[in-house]
């Protein structure tokens, strides 16, 4: 009888201090996957919590309208109604065995045997209850009482009991008070599985797991990519394996691919298993460190909107930022690009759209002080010496095609898979590195999961907006 009454207090402790260790920005504000997170994180602590008679412990809390979300504190067990349940119970299987079987007796016949039944269920009762009393406690912590306060309170602020609310309610309030998620980030996200690239270096199965997490993370903005996509995903990659000779094993996999199926073919998920078992006979056979790693996307390309973000808010003003944006959304490819380098130009970043317009412009340049001097010699075009370096630097040194996460100087950016460098600025101050004081752009917050600050509450020092009488923008024609 003593772990009757310390069963609701033990469970309590236990999940609320799971709960407390969630990573969650509490007090707000937060977004789309931080909800989905946490959500994951909930039913993690839940179905990890000690429950006498169940093996997942009280996941089913966290479901509307099962069992356990629908006990209520008046709900006990006693022996005459358990004596009573199990009497029935035989009777029913009594009614459909043989005739010239034995009556089946029935499980509990005794009211020893009844009372410690109701002692164990009595208990197990009084877990959920406390496990239930946690989760509303984190879950206020976490969002405040303003989110959970029209399920737990009543009108005039008086606490509900503990049967007039359900713990589903509470997580569908977080959902509620997360930032809509913009379309153009889900977009990117969708553009992030269509890009996808294997890395051959590594067994298929592996790069599966982590395709599938990029497709699940999507799934939960209510966008389901199929295993069509999966299995000409995986078919791409092998058709592009193929051309090399680090590929012979995958290329006779894709023959036998494509003698199976035709181009036509709506693959499921029992093509993509086939294929699958084909690949991992490969991978058993093939030597996996004569794959080169991947080609790493470019930004700028691929994302020129988080690209462009990242130059304004390394300095550029809003005016800048405001004309950028203005491209980026009415304009087409081409001036989208050229604003976009410039941009870059102003934050101390490169790319390969800045590193063109910065050329093209010192042509024209060159080309009407040429035009000038022809002029001035009275027809006699100007020659400058051999000898005479040019101001800049070397167009070898110009071309970004080099250019890779890999060979990034800056430590921090090249863990994080960045390719742009961020020239004059040292790695101290690189918005990835984690020790990093000063303003970080949202993305990265959201990357290094850190909580995300306005620039303006940042000195100058410390990447915020610069005072007044401060540094003015230079362009090319100066």
């Amino acid at each position: 009888m003593s772990t009757l009454y310390t069963a609701r207090t033990s469970s309590k402790d236990q999940v609320l201090a799971g709960l407390r260790a969630i990573n969650f920005p509490r007090g707000g504000p937060w977004t789309g996957e931080d909800s989905n997170r946490v959500q994951l994180a909930i039913n993690k602590v839940l179905k990890g919590a000690f429950h006498p008679s169940s093996g997942s412990g009280h996941s089913r809390l966290a479901t509307s309208g099962s069992d356990m979300a629908l006990l209520k504190s008046t709900d006990v067990a006693n022996a005459d109604a358990i004596l009573k349940e199990s009497r029935e119970e035989a009777a029913e299987i009594n009614k459909t065995k043989a005739k010239d079987a034995d009556d089946v007796p029935p499980a509990i016949a005794t009211r020893s045997e009844a009372h410690d039944e109701a002692d164990r269920r009595n208990e197990a009762n009084q877990a959920v209850l406390g496990a239930k009393e946690a989760t509303a406690i984190a879950i206020t912590e976490m969002c405040g009482d303003a989110i959970t306060a029209p399920y737990l309170k009543t009108e005039d602020g008086t606490a509900k009991t503990i049967d007039e609310w359900q713990v589903s309610e509470l997580i569908a309030a977080i959902h509620n008070g997360a930032e809509r998620q913009r379309a153009q980030v889900v977009v990117r996200m969708i553009n992030q599985v269509v890009e996808f690239q294997f890395d051959n270096r590594r067994r298929y199965t592996d790069e599966m797991i982590r395709l599938r997490a990029i497709i699940a993370k999507i799934y939960r903005y209510g966008i389901a990519l199929g295993d069509d996509i999966v299995a000409n995903l995986l078919l791409a990659n092998m058709e592009e394996a193929a051309k090399h000779g680090w590929g012979r094993e995958i290329s006779n996999v894709l023959d036998k691919c494509r003698g199976m199926y035709a181009h036509n073919h709506r693959h499921d998920a029992t093509s993509v298993g086939v294929i699958l078992g084909l690949l991992t006979k490969a991978d058993s056979i093939r030597a996996l460190t004569a794959a080169p790693a991947p080609k790493a996307p470019i930004d700028s390309m691929r994302n020129p909107d988080r690209q462009t973000l990242t130059a304004i808010e390394n300095g550029t003003d809003r005016a800048l930022a405001h004309s950028v944006f203005t491209k980026l959304v009415f304009d087409d490819s081409s001036d989208e690009e050229n604003e976009m380098g410039t941009a870059n130009a102003a934050g101390g970043y490169d790319s390969e759209s800045s590193t063109d317009t910065n050329l093209k412009s010192r042509s024209s340049r060159s080309s009407r002080s040429t035009t000038t001097k022809t002029k001035k010699l009275g027809g006699r075009k100007h020659v400058p010496h051999a000898n005479v370096r040019r101001k800049g630097k070397p167009r070898e040194e110009m071309d970004r095609s080099k250019h890779t996460a890999e060979n990034n100087p800056c430590k921090h950016c090249r863990k994080n898979g960045r390719i742009f460098r961020h020239h004059g600025t040292p790695p101290e101050e690189c918005f990835w590195n984690p020790k990093w004081k000063g303003f970080r752009p949202r993305y990265v917050c959201e990357k290094l999961n850190t909580k995300y600050k306005a620039r303006g509450k940042f000195p100058e020092h410390l990447g915020g907006y610069a005072s007044d009488g401060g540094e003015t923008e230079t362009s090319d024609e100066e």
